[in-house]
């Protein structure tokens, strides 16, 4: 990440632990709101309405990542931006706990909530994959965003549980806003690994005008497309899967929502580590394969737990995803357009694909049910697959 990056063990150290303690947040609170909606819809706030406040927050984080990519790419202080952007998470946490305290407002508390919520989740995965890939200087970088990946996914799979333990022991205003306290002062420990170190990647202006976006424009544009069929796909799925399985487990949700998100754990790691081998579009292709297939499966009419052991099949092809993308990306992308080219493809690919199978997903639930919500939205994840061969054959040997 910085010249000191290179020479000095520690430097790079603190840069690998502000970008676990950002991933690990970051990720926390992509799953807070699927949470919450068990908890406002119990309160008579439809699920159409809170479908659209997730569509939101999608689309504002997918429209924030590029322009904070390019930014990112263009400002020696990275580590700043990730801190700004949990400390936006926390902000929201502090208004979502406020809307509980005024229900009969809820509605419109959820507008500026959810707004917070998308900017917050803009800044870290065009970010964090970045400045790993500077402080790895791309050598078994995959491995490293999978190491990175796996410390996101500890949060996503433990918050759910987390977020239900508070708001049960401590009710839903408190527990919220304990949390959010947790987050911000994440936030600061961030900024204080951070704040001194500068980027590698500084290169002039006129570096960067000679290799730009355009000379990828076709690689860029697949890899988009693909990710946002997919996310459409997944992303509906993730989140109505708590409300789904409340239905069955009741309080218990939040354990079977942290069950379901564990083996990304281990699939980040083992699959960035097998991007650095094979390249990225191979297993771009298995894991949508996986995805689509599980998840058929667990549309037939079969037991609960049965469905929970297919979830976590599912959830480690679709939640590994990090180190998959932002790996095959460093495998063919210069450093200097890296992180606004990770923007666009996170920001548009992944969070809008989420945003809008979040959005139409509710308003399917709203009239005819979850259960028809992931029948449509299975479709969608068919018609995924059968874009993968869309995806460039660019692989490790022949970038390097």
């Amino acid at each position: 990440m910085s010249e000191d990056t290179k020479s000095l063990p520690s430097t790079r150290i603190r840069v690998f632990v502000a970008a676990a303690i950002g991933h690990y947040f970051n990720d926390s609170l992509s799953v807070a709101f699927p949470m919450l909606i068990i908890y406002y819809s119990r309160a008579g706030i439809s699920l159409g309405y809170l479908g659209l406040m997730a569509a939101l927050y999608g689309i504002i984080s997918a429209l924030a990542s590029e322009p904070i990519g390019r930014l990112a790419d263009r400002w020696a202080r990275k580590g700043i931006l990730m801190s700004l952007g949990i400390a936006a998470l926390g902000s929201s946490l502090i208004l979502f706990g406020i809307s509980f305290a005024f229900i009969s407002i809820a509605n419109f508390i959820l507008l500026p909530a959810s707004i917070l919520l998308g900017l917050g989740l803009a800044f870290y995965h065009p970010i964090g994959g970045s400045i790993i890939a500077d402080a790895t200087e791309k050598k078994s970088t995959s491995l490293y965003l999978g190491i990175n990946g796996s410390i996101g996914s500890i949060g996503r799979a433990l918050f759910p549980t987390i977020l239900v333990l508070f708001i049960e022991i401590s009710g839903s205003v408190e527990g919220t806003l304990y949390l959010a306290v947790i987050v911000l002062i994440s936030a600061a420990l961030i900024f204080s690994l951070t704040s001194r170190l500068g980027s590698k990647v500084k290169e002039s202006q006129s570096e960067i005008r000679k290799v730009g976006l355009k000379e990828y424009t076709r690689f860029i544009f697949s890899l988009t497309f693909v990710f946002f069929l997919r996310s459409v796909f997944t992303g509906s799925i993730m989140t109505y899967m708590p409300k789904y399985f409340a239905n069955a487990y009741g309080s218990l949700v939040g354990v079977i929502i942290t069950i379901i998100y564990i083996t990304p754990i281990i699939g980040q790691p083992l699959l960035g580590h097998l991007t650095d081998r094979v390249g990225g579009r191979n297993v771009v292709i298995l894991t949508s394969l996986i995805s689509v297939a599980s998840f058929g499966i667990f549309l037939l009419n079969i037991s609960y737990l049965t469905k929970v052991v297919l979830m976590m099949i599912f959830s480690f092809a679709t939640f590994s995803g990090f180190p998959i993308m932002m790996g095959y990306t460093s495998q063919v992308l210069p450093r200097n357009i890296l992180t606004r080219a990770n923007g666009i493809l996170w920001g548009f690919g992944t969070t809008i694909g989420t945003a809008i199978g979040a959005g139409v997903g509710g308003l399917i639930a709203d009239q005819y049910g979850i259960y028809t919500t992931f029948l449509v939205l299975w479709f969608v994840g068919l018609f995924s697959v059968v874009s993968l061969p869309l995806l460039p054959k660019a692989g490790k040997k022949e970038v390097q």
